[in-house]
């Protein structure tokens, strides 16, 4: 009979070990977060790097989402909801996996207000922009120098294309015009830099 029950009572507080809510926490580490103005994504990774958790997430759902914030704290909870801020995300725990999704996946009314503002004109932005396209210095070595190596000629060249934009429409958040106008399916305009010898006999 005391078998039994002790059986029963052990039984019993596994239960209630098993139904009781529970906070997520760090092995008794603080989790220490700094940010100014960062991509989510950079916070996540600090974040896996101090904790046992993997935090994942769509990265089309957060590639534009930036935070700020200095915090020191044991729970995963307030580490997370301080991280996503007032972006429209929600994140569930599970074990040792945080799961990030975007709020209208999970709610057709902010899934109809998503798209009224994405096809609006608060997401156009203008396509004009000065770039420094092309720069070359170029520099003739004297005859007097070149006649020792029996030469006619000699010449050194450097040319710089693409070095930086000078402006852009803010709207664009660093993005290359000429690569967004392309339908953001072509390269990127990539710098390039050329230095050309030429010798004349």
């Amino acid at each position: 009979m005391r078998i039994i029950q002790s059986i029963v009572l052990v039984l019993t507080a596994l239960m209630a070990i098993w139904a009781a809510p529970v906070t997520a926490q760090t092995d008794n580490n603080e989790i220490v977060l700094k940010a100014s103005s960062e991509p989510l994504a950079s916070v996540f990774k600090q974040l896996e790097q101090q904790t046992t958790y993997k935090v994942m997430y769509v990265t089309e759902d957060v590639k534009n989402c930036q935070t700020t914030l200095d915090i020191r704290t044991r729970s995963i909870d307030e580490a997370m909801t301080a991280i996503i801020g007032q972006h429209p995300l929600d994140f569930s725990i599970s074990n040792q996996f945080i799961t990030v999704t975007r709020q209208d996946r999970n709610d057709i009314h902010l899934r109809y207000a998503y798209n009224a503002y994405n096809y609006s004109d608060a997401r156009i932005a203008k396509g004009d922009f000065i770039r420094l396209k092309e720069v070359s210095v170029g520099y003739d070595f004297p005859k007097s120098l070149i006649s020792t190596l029996h030469l006619s000629n000699l010449s050194l060249k450097l040319q710089a294309t693409n070095l930086f934009l000078i402006y852009a429409d803010k709207k664009l958040n660093g993005q290359d015009p000429e690569f967004t106008n392309s339908g953001g399916v072509a390269v990127p305009m990539p710098k390039q830099f050329t230095l050309t010898l030429r010798l004349g006999l």
